[in-house]
């Protein structure tokens, strides 16, 4: 599993809201939701590194959610490793990919593309109280 992200996407709306290229790459270059998906960038790091963050204290079933649009990847814990399935809720609900992966190499991959959100932002002098709250989380400030 990889996750993929453009920094050259951050864009910051008038409102506020801040967004960019990012999906997960798994196993046969399945892209997830898709290749080039835009959403709300740093929630998703911040949902994502939550999720990772729960998935070491030990929590069995977390998810990993996009936030346009109804899909996400379901992660079980299962000892060292995790069983990740991606999920797409259209009607029908399908199951585009699944894959196997350890628990550390998750929280690294999180945290790297969680990182590397956060710096884009910063670097682009983006604000919101949701960048703030994922620079705390990294450590960052």
């Amino acid at each position: 599993m990889n996750i993929e992200f453009d920094p050259s996407s951050i864009h910051q709306s008038k409102s506020g809201m801040i967004t960019g290229i990012a999906y997960v790459r798994v196993n046969d270059n399945t892209c997830f939701p898709c290749e080039q998906w835009n959403d709300f960038i740093v929630v998703l790091a911040l949902w994502w590194l939550d999720a990772a963050n729960r998935v070491e204290a030990g929590e069995k079933k977390v998810r990993m959610q996009f936030m346009d649009g109804p899909y996400w990847i379901d992660i079980e814990s299962k000892g060292e490793n995790v069983f990740a399935r991606c999920v797409d809720d259209h009607s029908p609900k399908s199951y585009p990919a699944s894959f196997d992966y350890d628990q550390v190499s998750l929280r690294s991959e999180i945290a790297k593309f969680a990182k590397c959100v956060w710096r884009s932002c910063r670097d682009r002098k983006i604000e919101s109280d949701d960048v703030r709250t994922l620079g705390g989380m990294l450590g960052m400030y």
